[in-house]
């Protein structure tokens, strides 16, 4: 069970082939840690024990390689390129690869080695210290500190994007942090306030290694397209609002004080299509545009 097993990380180390100059790279995409059944299990040394690929699971042993992730889609349709999925299953590290590069782009993860509940791919799953009875799974869980190598490595980085929107607890920016500030001379920084999730705004400004960097808190990729995006009658995120008064306002003016239960099924399915272009569009305007502004709205109606 891997709860009991520690995992490691795989990829963690593909930029170094790239043939690239170091300031070419503009932007770095970051995530937690890849699903069960692309990573690798390793032994009290770090010894690589059972490497995985399950192919009814995923579609390459890669960042984001989970069958029901959505970001290499998502990053394929905001550049116009192809889908890395829709190459052959050999070509397709070199494909997604060649669609972050092409763009200036790199791509990392916070978590080096964990363990996780059952084959779980929520981050809350990871770095789970209490559960393990196995002593070198507790003492071998470990951050990314490389992450900063990385960043002093690419001086041209200045665009770093997380792959959820939360801030607390497990999560990439939760851990970023602890990576950043585990030494004071890194000088860690947060030039301003975040609000709570996506409801007002999607980014920060940061100070790291005497440099300033744009945070853009993306909606997740995994699982469901759009999870996260909130429409209930409890909870409207603004820019979920604000996006469809400016694509569609007559169904917005339909359905901004409708409660859930009262919803036909053609008004749920157009909530969600409205759903996943929004999506896609933060997406755009994150690592297309680097718009750190952006609230919703089109340019018409701001």
């Amino acid at each position: 069970m891997p709860i009991n097993e520690l995992e490691q990380h795989p990829y963690l180390k593909y930029y170094t082939d790239l043939d690239k100059p170091k300031d070419w790279f503009e932007g770095l995409i970051i995530g937690s840690f890849p699903i069960y059944h692309i990573t690798d299990t390793v032994d009290e040394n770090h010894n690589v024990t059972e490497q995985r690929f399950n192919e009814k699971k995923a579609g390459m042993r890669f960042f984001y390689g989970s069958l029901e992730n959505s970001l290499w889609g998502t990053l394929a349709k905001i550049f116009k390129q192809p889908e890395p999925f829709s190459f052959p299953i050999e070509q397709r590290v070199t494909e997604a690869t060649r669609l972050l590069t092409d763009h200036r782009l790199l791509i990392s993860d916070v978590v080096c080695r964990t363990n996780r509940e059952k084959e779980s791919s929520e981050d809350s799953a990871l770095m789970n210290r209490k559960a393990t009875t196995v002593s070198y799974v507790a003492q071998g869980l470990s951050l990314n500190y490389s992450l900063i190598e990385m960043l002093v490595d690419h001086p041209g980085i200045k665009n770093l994007y997380f792959t959820a929107s939360s801030t607390q607890g497990n999560s990439p920016y939760s851990w970023f942090k602890q990576i950043a500030s585990s030494r004071s001379a890194y000088e860690f920084k947060e030039l301003a306030t975040f609000p709570v999730g996506l409801e007002k705004k999607f980014s920060i400004e940061i100070s790291l290694l005497n440099r300033k960097f744009t945070v853009y808190l993306l909606p997740t990729p995994a699982g469901k397209f759009g999870r996260g995006i909130h429409f209930t009658d409890s909870r409207k995120h603004e820019v979920f609002c604000n996006y469809m008064n400016s694509v569609d306002p007559v169904f917005y003016s339909s359905i901004k004080n409708t409660l859930k239960v009262e919803r036909s099924e053609e008004t749920i399915k157009k909530l969600s299509q409205h759903r996943q272009s929004l999506f896609l569009e933060i997406y755009r305007q994150a690592i297309v545009l680097n718009n750190n502004t952006y609230s919703g709205k089109s340019k018409e109606s701001d």
